[in-house]
């Protein structure tokens, strides 16, 4: 059975928070990079092995250890680009319903239904959208999950779109995101000179498939932001805000928190201690997991008073979630 048609909530809501031209740029990687990519059922399954799939899903199976639940219910991936983790997602039997949303219609008309045919995605469950997370046209607490996969650094306005995925989450839920991020000595000197860099010949060509682009990292609505700023927009959203760093590569170095946890010091002792970088000298983190808890009232007083962090550093931790 084929995907169902594609919903398109209307982008013209949310122009004040698209750049102009990201889109365009958005779509062309879609088409000059990621299609090939799965364009055939062997290729598909090869990326279910690469590094483009792996860290989304050891990211997904520490949030479940971390919270004590398995992704569940009706969940929307945001920016979700090819849509690999929305088509793989939808077989999990407890997995109801999966909204799979990117604003660049060539990812979700032409991209995404080859990467679910060649993936044997349960197209039942999925609803395809094009649209922005800042303006999701749906009624309130309709989600249990919204999941961001190296998505939300491109928000212009990271509040905005925060606030968005609080409206649209029931009571209870979640947003699970996973960014690159700077630490918070990064400066507004270093942060406006990082966003006029042009990109490379080489990664133009790569991207766009055009080596003479004069392209600038924030023409892409590429955003570098602190950690400070993922918390604060997710406090100002009205969030209970948990943050962790991760090694994209699954090693040791990101479970150091969890073998011995340590309170922030003169900040709360509802948060953990994140592990960032081995290498301090670098300025980028490894990744952020960033989750994010709509308050319920049946659960008081909060869910933050009952992390699980047991067997979290079991040996089938970077296990694969799906089989």
């Amino acid at each position: 059975m084929g995907l169902k048609p594609s919903l398109y909530w209307n982008l013209e809501d949310d122009k004040e928070n698209i750049r102009e031209g990201a889109i365009e740029l958005r779509a062309r990687v879609a088409e000059h990079m990621y299609y090939k990519n799965y364009e055939t059922p062997e290729k598909a399954k090869q990326q279910l092995n690469g590094p483009g799939f792996t860290w989304r899903i050891a990211a997904a199976r520490k949030v479940e250890l971390i919270t004590g639940r398995k992704l569940s219910g009706r969940i929307i991936e945001v920016g979700a680009g090819t849509g690999v983790f929305s088509a793989q997602i939808s077989k999990e039997p407890q997995v109801n319903e999966v909204y799979c949303l990117d604003y660049d219609r060539f990812s979700i008309d032409s991209l995404f239904p080859l990467v679910c045919n060649n993936l044997n995605a349960d197209t039942e469950k999925i609803q395809p959208v094009v649209g922005s997370y800042n303006a999701m046209k749906c009624e309130d607490g309709y989600f249990d999950y919204v999941i961001s996969l190296g998505a939300i650094h491109h928000s212009e306005n990271l509040t905005a779109t925060l606030k968005e995925c609080f409206r649209v989450l029931k009571p209870g839920g979640f947003v699970v995101a996973v960014e690159h991020c700077h630490p918070n000595s990064y400066t507004n000197y270093q942060q406006r000179a990082d966003y006029e860099k042009l990109i490379s010949p080489q990664r133009a060509k790569m991207l766009y498939n055009d080596e003479s682009l004069k392209i600038k990292v924030k023409d892409n609505s590429d955003h570098y932001y602190r950690i400070c700023e993922f918390e604060s927009a997710g406090f100002a959203a009205g969030f209970d805000v948990l943050p962790y760093i991760f090694d994209v590569e699954g090693e040791k170095a990101d479970d150091k928190i969890f073998r011995k946890p340590q309170p922030y010091r003169d900040y709360s002792n509802r948060f953990f201690r994140p592990y960032f970088a081995k290498d301090l000298a670098k300025p980028v983190f490894d990744n952020l997991l960033l989750i994010l808890h709509k308050p319920s009232s049946e659960e008081a007083p909060s869910f933050m008073t009952d992390i699980n962090i047991k067997n979290v550093t079991d040996k089938g931790f970077f296990g694969r979630l799906f089989k």
